[in-house]
């Protein structure tokens, strides 16, 4: 059973603890026992374990670019109701790609059930799945209280894994400007 990371990117105020939950309490099989930091997942008659990490925007450069080359898959979170969230977003995806030339990423918009909340959105659905578009991602929205979309995101992103097709392709390496951008924010040159 091979085991496949899943690395969760957003806004500090978006709630990703609570995707996490919801994501780790869709064990798929009840035969199989995984430990609690993975999830049993059946994609295409394939038995995989899947593991997700959280990963802060504030996370050490280092530390961030090392979980970035170990993910397998990416999951962008944002509020629909908090445009910096989905700015975070943009720029994290950034980061990912400095580190990643291929990667799969889904873009999910997390939005409240309660009613006052919808009143407040900001961020319109066909923006950001123009924006997903762009990044030849899939876009999801999800209420975290009623576990809507949350199977469709995972199934999505894992079908992509399994059959090694890519959500965003860049022709090439990483190129010349980003690495040296890379050594600069590492102050390896003045």
């Amino acid at each position: 059973m091979s085991v496949q990371k899943i690395i969760i990117v957003g806004d500090k105020n978006v709630d990703k603890e609570s995707f996490k939950n919801k994501l780790m309490n869709l064990q798929r099989d009840s035969n199989v026992s995984t430990e609690n930091r993975f999830l049993s997942w059946t994609i295409n008659q394939q038995q995989l374990k899947v593991e997700f990490k959280i990963v802060e925007p504030d996370e050490l450069p280092a530390v961030r670019d090392s979980f970035y080359r170990s993910a397998n898959g990416f999951i962008c979170v944002f509020d629909v109701n908090d445009e910096q969230s989905l700015t975070t977003v943009k720029k994290m995806r950034e980061q990912i790609l400095i580190v990643r030339s291929q990667t799969r990423i889904i873009l999910v918009g997390i939005k409240s059930n309660n009613i006052e909340q919808k009143k407040l959105r900001k961020i319109k659905k066909k923006d950001a799945k123009q924006l997903a578009k762009t990044w030849k991602a899939e876009h999801f929205e999800t209420i975290i209280e009623g576990n809507q979309n949350i199977e469709n995101c995972l199934n999505v992103l894992m079908k992509a894994i399994i059959e090694n097709k890519h959500t965003r392709l860049v022709s090439g390496r990483t190129s010349l400007k980003n690495t040296l951008d890379r050594f600069k924010y590492y102050n390896c040159f003045n």
